[in-house]
């Protein structure tokens, strides 16, 4: 499916800050048919010492986005 996504985040740091926690609120709009999903995610990213991202997981309801 081609779709276009807008998002919006805002972050906190946990512990020692090597690890940025988010949450977003995504748009999805299928091109073809204009059909919109609305979901929220929640996502980790994980930090090495230079700043690095190494590592990320994100929590979405996949379900969401089927036909």
């Amino acid at each position: 499916l081609d779709m276009e996504v807008y998002s919006h985040a805002s972050h906190d740091y946990e512990g020692d800050g090597k690890v940025i926690i988010s949450w977003w609120d995504f748009m999805l709009r299928h091109k073809k048919t204009g059909k919109e999903v609305k979901f929220k995610s929640h996502n980790q990213h994980w930090l090495d010492d230079e700043g690095v991202i190494w590592r990320e997981d994100a929590y979405y309801n996949a379900a969401l986005m089927q036909e």
